[in-house]
């Protein structure tokens, strides 16, 4: 989730499925003290993951990006991003470790007192921080804007940069009001 608790919305891109979160978690919890059950699933699944980013990069990658960059560019990035997850036992239990972490940790309750202008842009297909979290976000936050990509997942300012430049500008630009600094915390506003 964008504000912690990552489990309550483990691939549940459109809404919460009530049993999945715990699921998400009792597996993690699982396969950490399981070795040899963490091990077999990420043997088997090592051939599916680079196969898996190409049809993810066709599917979602942005045709100007493609030029610029080459067709396999959205590919790479989540190869990176992912850090070759499956390459040992170490680097899975590391990738399973940072999903309890954030799960165990949440912000959720201060969401309220940040009051800096905030644009959150949000990938419809994204699994991983899904938009009604990060509408939870911009709903409780007091000067947070909301943006719904319908186009995107995970990577929205990689899959679609031109809608996302679009909102990042218009945010910036058609503000009515310009905020001041109060104290590191606090804005105000200025008409």
């Amino acid at each position: 989730g964008a504000h912690g608790q990552v489990f309550s919305s483990a691939f549940q891109p459109m809404f919460r499925v009530p049993v999945m979160g715990d699921f998400a978690r009792g597996l993690v919890a699982f396969l950490i003290t399981h070795h040899t059950w963490l091990n077999a699933i990420r043997v088997a699944s090592r051939p599916f993951v680079h196969p898996m980013l190409t049809i993810y990069a066709l599917l979602f990658g942005d045709r100007n990006m493609r030029k610029l960059l080459g067709t396999s560019y959205l590919a790479d990035f989540f190869y990176g991003y992912l850090g070759d997850v499956c390459e040992t036992e170490q680097t899975t239990l590391n990738f399973l470790r940072l999903f309890q972490e954030l799960d165990a940790h949440s912000i959720y309750h201060h969401l309220h007192t940040i009051e800096h202008p905030t644009l959150i842009i949000s990938g419809f297909f994204d699994t991983v921080t899904p938009m009604y979290h990060s509408q939870e976000m911009a709903r409780l936050m007091p000067n947070a804007k909301h943006v719904i990509d319908f186009f995107s997942s995970h990577a929205t300012i990689l899959e679609n940069p031109t809608h996302c430049i679009e909102e990042v500008a218009e945010f910036v630009d058609s503000s009515q009001r310009r905020f001041v600094r109060k104290s590191s915390t606090s804005f105000g506003v200025v008409y």
